[in-house]
């Protein structure tokens, strides 16, 4: 069996997978934000009920947010009590198991490109939109990785001049370190700051949504200002790493609104003659995530 967990900034999801990746089991936990200790321990436990269910001791993948400094210490995650930690070796000790980790983009991006929505193409980004923003691109079935793989967090990159002085925005603190970078305008978090900031009181973005949906004026113009932000990142990408298919997960990308405006906008953001690929919902939903690291697991070289 094969174990695929998927660590977001809100919830954890663990998946059990047989050696054909026929689903057998899932379930999510809230993630532990500011525990370390507490963190590590779902980390076994979750591993331990996966035993449990399957009856034996499967390979297990994590995919892990952010990415670790060259003394193995987790920087720019969207989890604050793994900052600072050296969690891959803290974790091995604790499971006293093998296990695979990757980058949780990575993990999306591995997952729509091998059966996938952007199965057969040669050049698969996936961005995830949810808590945090980032991308991983897959070329010819391999993740593009290098020393730190950090290749795809442009979500940390800042905010282009132009919608800052289109929009009048102000330059918020990233979890990075960072100022105005495109994550705090344009993930789950984002959209919700950037609602305030027009004047709304949404308890959370279903409302917003809601708002937008029934004309409310500035649920509108905070939707209006989230799809030109988001266009002009894609446009990055786009520019980046030319992608054959861009596959988008996260809770944001179960917006039906995005994949008819961004054909519209995204061209706005590029010179004339540029072809915009296929902008695409995820496959395998929220359990893609899941799904690449349990790949990962399986032996898929990336």
């Amino acid at each position: 069996m094969l174990y695929g967990i998927d660590i977001g900034g809100t919830k954890i999801e663990t998946v059990i997978f047989d050696d054909e990746m026929n689903q057998c089991a899932s379930w999510r936990v809230s993630t532990p934000r500011d525990d370390y200790q507490a963190f590590i321990k779902l980390l076994v436990d979750l591993v331990g009920e996966a035993d449990e269910k399957s009856g034996e001791e499967g390979a297990v993948g994590i995919g892990i947010p952010g990415f670790a400094d060259k003394d193995g210490q987790y920087i720019s995650s969207n989890i604050p009590c793994i900052n600072g930690k050296t969690l891959q070796p803290d974790l091995r000790g604790a499971l006293l198991r093998p296990f695979q980790t990757i980058n949780d983009r990575n993990a999306f991006a591995l997952s729509e490109a091998i059966g996938g929505a952007g199965d057969r193409a040669s050049n698969v980004l996936g961005v995830i939109l949810g808590t945090g923003l980032g991308a991983g691109l897959v070329i010819n079935g391999r993740v593009l990785g290098g020393r730190q793989n950090i290749a795809g967090e442009w979500g940390h990159v800042p905010i282009p001049a132009t919608l800052r002085q289109r929009y009048d925005l102000p330059l918020w603190q990233c979890g990075c370190g960072g100022i105005g970078c495109l994550e705090t305008y344009i993930s789950g978090t984002g959209l919700l700051s950037l609602s305030r900031h027009f004047g709304g009181d949404y308890a959370d973005n279903s409302h917003l949504l809601a708002a937008m949906r029934e004309n409310r004026p500035d649920a509108l113009q905070t939707f209006t200002v989230f799809l030109d932000c988001l266009a002009a990142s894609l446009a990055q990408s786009i520019l980046f790493y030319e992608p054959d298919v861009i596959v988008l997960g996260g809770g944001l990308s179960n917006i039906e609104e995005i994949y008819r405006e961004m054909p519209l906008r995204v061209p706005v953001h590029l010179f004339p003659g540029a072809i915009i690929p296929p902008i695409l919902p995820p496959k395998f939903g929220a359990s893609s995530g899941a799904r690449g690291a349990a790949l990962l697991s399986r032996g898929i070289n990336c």
